[in-house]
């Protein structure tokens, strides 16, 4: 971690590009204050043993990945949440000998298809001004002008209420990885919801190389020299990369992957929930309806930025992180609301798909969204028993999932899963 204001900024921020490993030497954690309590003292040290442990596993020859995961599972804190991720992605390689070749490769590689894909027009290093249409300036620069112009709406709706997506420095950098990857893909293209699935990676890596803690209201993006710019773009574009080629059916024609979801959630739901379920039947709401844009958006629309960061600590130490382990996250929050849905009467029509996820958001409210994961949202705060109840939660949703039960396990099932996610949520 380095200061923005410096040479000494510009000297530790080459170092750290060459290789991320060079940063963790400079990573120290706050004294404990004098005056504090013994609650405080606690969440210091667990937060000194907990960064004390991921650097010793990212300083190694040769990083074991099982126990990198077991320890994400937890989450990780923020100071090696970047470097992290990229391994657990397989974006970074664990030997230490191939990282720095690896990186300036892939990097040099996106910065090339950037090259490729928006300076083929005689006016490739304008940018559209107020009184460009983004149809006219994609025919401008030879680019694909259905494509470039939904990107260009989407982009700045993209967490509009944080000034960090404000910045222009931030928009350009969103729209061009969008668009490379949706060239790269045509049997998808692009699809609206990919831009919300950019953002933690492109915040994650920007903050490694700041101090700021408000980063999402903090400086302007812009004022960084363009060769931290240019590798935080490519390290977002390769892990949205990685991400996406695991669910990549989800956003295909006619969506074959989330139609598969949202079936399961509804099957799980049954098997652990049966009176929700019921309930949603009788009053006529289907799963797609309310869980599209669940599975479309991993619920990057119902959480936090920051809360879905922590969240992927956990989904990125799941071998199926993103389709399966999500699968039962969204299970896990139903039951959570269960009892308030049930005294839900939702009035269903033909154009109020958006009603339902209203009433659900009625049902818990824009804390009741933050309570849901409060107790895991922060790192630094739950050591290792809430990861490993949240984790027992989601182990017995599978099972449950995947048998028979008589009427009296599934019983004693529910109330066990219910108990769990009690627990492992720390309400």
């Amino acid at each position: 971690m380095v200061s923005h204001s410096s040479e000494r900024f510009r000297n530790e921020a080459d170092i750290q590009l060459v290789d991320p490993a060079n940063s963790l030497n400079l990573i120290s954690v706050p004294s404990l204050a004098l005056n504090a309590t013994p609650k405080e003292a606690e969440a210091h040290s667990t937060r000194t043993s907990r960064v004390s442990k991921f650097k010793r596993l990212l300083q190694a020859s040769s990083i074991p990945l099982s126990e990198l995961r077991d320890s994400a599972w937890s989450g990780i804190p923020d100071e090696v949440r970047a470097m992290s991720w990229q391994l657990l992605l397989g974006y970074l390689p664990t030997s230490s000998e191939r990282r720095v070749a690896t990186l300036d490769r892939k990097r040099k590689e996106y910065l090339e298809g950037v090259r490729q894909a928006f300076e083929r027009g005689p006016t490739a290093s304008s940018v559209p001004s107020a009184r460009t249409s983004s149809s006219a300036h994609a025919r401008s620069r030879g680019l694909d002008e259905a494509l470039w112009h939904q990107i260009s709406i989407d982009v700045p709706r993209t967490s509009p209420h944080l000034p960090l997506y404000g910045y222009e420095a931030t928009q350009r950098s969103l729209e061009r990885i969008l668009y490379v990857w949706a060239i790269r893909h045509p049997a998808s293209g692009y699809v609206q919801g990919i831009n919300d699935l950019v953002t933690p990676f492109w915040q994650v890596f920007l903050s490694s190389y700041i101090t700021d803690p408000n980063i999402e209201s903090g400086m302007d993006p812009g004022q960084l020299p363009k060769a931290v710019l240019d590798a935080v773009e490519a390290d977002s574009f390769w892990c949205l990369s990685k991400l996406l080629d695991g669910i990549q059916d989800n956003y295909i024609f006619a969506q074959p992957g989330i139609v598969r979801q949202v079936s399961a959630l509804k099957d799980l739901t049954t098997r652990i929930d049966s009176g929700l379920a019921k309930h949603l039947e009788n009053e006529g709401v289907e799963f797609m309806q309310f869980s599209f844009r669940w599975v479309n958006c991993l619920l990057m629309r119902e959480f936090s930025i920051k809360c879905i960061i922590r969240m992927w600590d956990t989904y990125l130490a799941e071998e199926q992180g993103f389709s399966d382990f999500h699968l039962y996250v969204c299970a896990a929050f139903l039951v959570k609301w269960s009892d308030q849905l049930m005294k839900k009467e939702f009035q269903v029509s033909h154009h109020t798909m958006n009603r339902i996820e209203g009433s659900l958001a009625d049902s818990v409210g824009p804390i009741g969204y933050h309570d849901v994961f409060a107790g895991i949202t922060d790192a630094e705060l739950d050591g290792e028993g809430c990861g490993a109840a949240a984790k027992r939660s989601v182990h017995l949703a599978k099972f449950i999932s995947r048998l028979e039960c008589t009427s009296k396990e599934l019983e004693w099932a529910s109330n066990r899963l219910s108990e769990c996610v009690k627990d492992s949520l720390m309400i």
